[in-house]
């Protein structure tokens, strides 16, 4: 999440090669305001942003934005992913190339554009092995 939303930094990496095999725009929480260029990152139910750390990608299902994934978080700074409805799913203002401008940001979910979800989709369903994700900034410093 250091990347800024308007350039690749949704990684798609293979662990046995350690190639990136795909790479997207994501888009992040937004926090407390309808539009927030700083990051902020939080766990706590209803503060619509986004949560660092290792999550599991769960079973698909069909929710508001079509196909999502439930995710799972692994670690205190993202336990209540699944209480707080944080889903990996599509979202149709999400472009599918870096752009010049911020991109829209969702109420905590990572989004991607709807192709991207269609090819990540695919290889998290007939993945053998549970996948994971990791959210990371590698900037941020939390404010104790």
């Amino acid at each position: 999440m250091s990347v800024k939303s308007n350039k690749y930094r949704f990684f798609i990496v293979n662990l046995k090669t350690m190639r990136i095999e795909k790479s997207a725009l994501v888009a992040q929480g937004r926090g407390k305001e309808n539009l927030n260029l700083d990051k902020e990152y939080s766990n706590k139910p209803g503060s619509n942003c986004s949560s660092l750390g290792v999550y599991k990608i769960g079973k698909s299902y069909e929710g508001d934005f079509g196909l999502s994934y439930r995710l799972h978080g692994l670690e205190s700074s993202n336990s209540n992913a699944l209480k707080r409805y944080i889903v990996l799913h599509a979202m149709g203002t999400v472009p599918d190339i870096e752009t010049n401008f911020p991109i829209w940001q969702s109420e905590g979910c990572p989004s991607v554009a709807p192709k991207m979800l269609e090819r990540i989709g695919n290889m998290i369903d007939n993945s053998n092995k549970p996948m994971l994700m990791w959210m990371y900034d590698d900037t941020y410093i939390p404010v104790i």
